[in-house]
């Protein structure tokens, strides 16, 4: 299985986006997902050395959550940090349910290299959709600048027409 969660601001931890495993639709469970928190030793150690960690097995590892560990059947266990700059914007989980799995550094090498891949795609489109709100924004505050302007001028011309106030005040 694989998920991904990138880093909540606002939270200061990880929230699940997306998750893929066997036939599964496992995204309902990720998205209800934080990593990162103080039990959760795997994600800080990630954190603390921005480089993959790996768990061999997560039912005797202190740093996995055994809960965890248990809810979702994990036996292996990998982490991988995505970097973009210096700052881990977010973490790639790979796992295998209930059976062991020997991740190697190959493994983790290959792995880093497409979480990097993945850090800047998602930094492009988050910057995407900033620019994109920013520029809705924008578009809001002409609409609104370009009808006050109207109302400002339909009743500067009813001042110089010599209108009363109960005239502008109708208008």
């Amino acid at each position: 299985r694989c998920s991904i969660h990138l880093r909540d601001e606002k939270a200061g931890l990880f929230r699940g986006c997306v998750g893929v495993g066997d036939d599964a639709n496992i995204d309902a469970y990720i998205k209800r997902s934080l990593a990162g928190m103080p039990a959760d030793g795997m994600t800080l150690e990630l954190l603390r050395t921005k480089r993959p960690v790996i768990v061999p097995n997560a039912r005797t590892d202190p740093r996995i959550i055994k809960s965890t560990a248990l809810f979702w059947r994990i036996h292996s266990m990998m982490a991988i940090p995505m970097i973009f700059g210096d700052e881990v914007i977010g973490v790639i989980y790979l796992d295998d349910m209930d059976r062991p799995h020997a991740f190697t550094a190959a493994d983790a090498e290959i792995a880093t290299v497409f979480a990097r891949l993945a850090a800047v795609a998602v930094t492009h489109a988050q910057s995407r959709i900033e620019l994109r709100s920013k520029l809705d924004a924008s578009k809001r505050q002409i609409r609104a600048l370009r009808r006050s302007a109207a109302v400002a001028e339909r009743l500067s011309d009813l001042v110089l027409e010599g209108s009363d106030l109960d005239a502008l005040v109708q208008s």
